[in-house]
């Protein structure tokens, strides 16, 4: 009979009303004794799962064989789209996720959960089984530990902390100062200090030189609320006080005040222009 990764022990996620996601994990498998024989499309595996919070409560689910297999060879995606009913005969696509609980009621394919070490790792291109509970999960430790920043590869994902973090001050700005990405936990000073190397690195003239540094976009993008605003202050604030570690500190402080008080003469600038042009669409609108 074919393998596949849905054995006694595996730890899955299961859609949960209240909290989107709950954790689970599977106490029992049971295969029909003429699987072997059978079409792996006609055999349906019921896997008895029990929920982390309430382990007292054993739910039932069936998959036909076919899919699990399909899922151990990562050619299959849980999608929350798979629930619906419209897709429950189907075989292929989104559709052949579809197995049914106890009540024959179409239901997803759980996703698969990391192993302890990964569920707060700080970058989540590690994760080894990348789905959305994993990865809502793993920001969602690290937010609990007041860690608000995770990286995504080259992105970083920020949460608003809603509270004050003493995680921006002149001693975290040196501690960032000269690091590579990846070396300390993710930061916004992490993305400016690899902003401002490759900027250092560039040739002056604009645009890209041969080493592919030069001109660099830092993009900062969210929802209403979500700290754009205050996240683009904290990267400004590092380029007007970092010093590079390659040159003499007393120069370097001079050079990057001034530029500091540049950069802050801009923005105040076009933040005023902004809200005068609001102010005069105001009037005339009245």
């Amino acid at each position: 009979m074919p393998s596949h990764p849905y054995i006694k022990g595996t730890r899955v996620w299961l859609p949960d009303p209240q909290e989107a996601w709950s954790a689970g994990e599977i106490t029992a498998v049971d295969t029909p004794s003429d699987a072997d024989s059978t079409p792996a499309d006609d055999v349906y595996v019921t896997l008895r799962i029990k929920q982390e919070q309430n382990p007292d409560l054993e739910i039932v689910h069936s998959f036909p064989l076919s899919v699990l297999v399909a899922a151990g060879q990562n050619q299959l995606v849980p999608s929350a789209n798979a629930a619906s009913p419209s897709t429950a005969g189907s075989n292929s696509g989104a559709g052949a996720l579809v197995g049914k609980d106890q009540d024959g009621k179409p239901i997803i394919l759980p996703p698969l959960r990391n192993p302890p070490l990964l569920e707060q790792t700080d970058d989540l291109a590690n994760l080894s089984n990348l789905n959305e509970p994993s990865v809502l999960h793993a920001i969602s430790t690290r937010y609990d530990m007041h860690l608000p920043y995770t990286y995504s590869g080259i992105v970083l994902v920020a949460l608003n902390p809603f509270s004050p973090l003493n995680i921006y001050g002149q001693d975290m700005i040196n501690q960032y100062a000269g690091k590579k990405k990846g070396e300390l936990e993710p930061h916004l000073f992490a993305i400016a200090e690899e902003a401002l190397d490759y900027m250092r690195r560039g040739n002056g003239s604009g645009g890209k030189d041969n080493t592919g540094a030069g001109d660099q976009t830092i993009i900062v993008s969210g929802e209403s609320g979500a700290g754009k605003t205050v996240s683009a202050k904290f990267i400004l604030r590092y380029f007007a006080s970092v010093e590079d570690p390659s040159k003499p500190a007393t120069s370097q402080r001079k050079r990057l005040k001034a530029s500091g008080s540049s950069v802050a003469d801009d923005w105040n600038h076009r933040r005023g222009r902004r809200r005068n042009e609001r102010n005069r669409e105001a009037d005339l609108g009245e």
